[in-house]
């Protein structure tokens, strides 16, 4: 009978490590927050670790547009890197709005469901990751958000960098103005001289 035990406690073992064996790695990215580009069709959700962007409807950049209004709890599932850097999941925005009052009405016509316990919409988003440098004016969150991430089983290949700086914008704008006067200076002196 001791040899038994001893054989079936030796199975349980092997069978748990040879299952950890084949499970795909994963690491858990602590959202930041989000930021909709407001003349494009894109999400960019904000992590610890990478940022995310993807392309996203009309109608979810509406809802999103919405999240100032209501209280929406987002839920990220399946979230899975491939080789090419391409990021899939699900994200699914749940609110406790009751479905028979006027803000459900609005949520409905932007593409909610009823639920269980309120209101639910689910899309499914496909994207590329990135590095951002620089600091990106997002919507931060009240709670903390996690998302577990799937990684191919080499590793990340190389990862795409975006960089923000503030600093470049209003150089921009200082040469575009800088050149501007020039060329007005040069138009008035061009009209003096004729």
């Amino acid at each position: 009978m001791k040899h038994i035990t001893i054989v079936l406690l030796a199975l349980f073992a092997i069978t748990g490590c040879t299952s950890a064996l084949w499970e795909p790695p994963t690491f858990t990215e602590k959202v930041t927050g989000y930021y909709v580009v407001p003349d494009k069709d894109l999400l960019i959700i904000g992590g610890d670790r990478y940022s995310y962007i993807f392309n996203i409807s009309e109608d979810f950049k509406d809802i999103l547009s919405a999240s100032h209004e209501f209280d929406f709890q987002p839920t990220y599932d399946y979230f899975k890197i491939n080789d090419n850097n391409t990021v899939t999941g699900v994200l699914k925005l749940t609110t406790d709005v009751a479905s028979d009052s006027l803000k459900a009405k609005v949520l409905l016509g932007l593409g909610f469901t009823k639920a269980s316990n309120g209101l639910a919409y689910k899309t499914r988003l496909s994207g590329k990751l990135y590095q951002i440098e620089g600091e990106l004016q997002v919507t931060s969150f009240d709670k903390e958000q996690l998302i577990i991430v799937e990684e191919p089983e080499g590793g990340i290949s190389k990862v795409g960098k975006i960089v923000v700086t503030p600093v470049a914008v209003t150089a921009d704008a200082i040469a575009v103005v800088s050149v501007l006067s020039l060329l007005t200076v040069g138009y008035y002196s061009a009209i003096v001289s004729e």
